[in-house]
């Protein structure tokens, strides 16, 4: 599970990390209230505040966002969007990380 801070397009590595669990590596997958703990414990020791905006992704984000917000009240799910033809198309935030990327090589290799 990872954590990024990014302040004006900047990545801040004293505020970001990568924590040594996430969802694969629990005992129980499906206790996403104590997962949640998790994340904020290790997030309130990179001096997060509850204040701060927080864009939550991945497989379980739908889950695990209420348990969430009640720590960080500005919590938000990301939605990723990718152009299809004429239009757009909203995924689920499982996919965040990969049209992130995606986003990245594209605009790497034009």
């Amino acid at each position: 599970m990872n954590a990024a801070t990014i302040i004006d397009k900047r990545h801040i590595n004293k505020t970001s990390t990568t924590f040594n669990f996430g969802v694969e590596t629990v005992a129980d997958k499906d206790d996403v209230q104590k997962i949640a703990r998790g994340i904020i414990r290790n997030t309130t020791k990179l001096k997060w505040g509850k204040n701060d905006k927080m864009l939550i992704c991945g497989g379980i984000t739908e889950g695990i966002t209420p348990y969430i917000i009640e720590h960080y009240i500005n919590a938000e799910i990301i939605n990723p969007t990718i152009q299809r033809g004429n239009g757009v198309t909203t995924l689920h935030p499982a996919f965040a990380n990969a049209v992130g990327f995606y986003a990245i090589a594209k605009g790497a290799f034009r």
